[in-house]
């Protein structure tokens, strides 16, 4: 009978050690998918960031072109600017683009250049 008792608490104890370790796992691949080293720096960006944009050329493809680091998220609408210079949209805050000083009526893949124009970028 003892050896029942400790044999059924052994098996319990190593049930509970293994599903406390799955769970301490999944959330730090949880963890592993959401967090970076850009979304978690604190980095001070000069807002807005301002460029030239040639001829047929995209406003994404030109802020790409202009230095800067850009990511992008693709959704089925389009790629959307996620972070320039480590400075990641968030805390409902989002990066926005104007063409001369004028918000943006389509995205920033679809807006071609005409050459003459001035494209900026703000975190709003």
């Amino acid at each position: 009978m003892k050896k029942m008792l400790i044999t059924t608490t052994v098996l319990a104890a190593a049930i509970f050690l293994t599903a406390c370790s799955q769970q301490r796992n999944a959330t730090s691949k949880k963890t592993q998918v959401v967090a970076s080293p850009v979304a978690t720096a604190v980095v001070a960006v000069k807002t807005p960031i301002a460029y030239s944009c040639s001829k047929n050329e995209t406003a994404l493809s030109a802020l790409q072109k202009a230095n800067h680091t850009v990511e992008i998220k693709q959704y089925s609408f389009g790629k959307v600017v996620t972070s320039i210079d480590g400075q990641v949209q968030g805390n409902n805050k989002y990066w926005s683009f104007a063409v001369n000083g004028k918000d943006a009526a389509v995205g920033a893949e679809a807006y071609k250049c005409k050459g003459t124009e001035n494209i900026s970028w703000e975190l709003k």
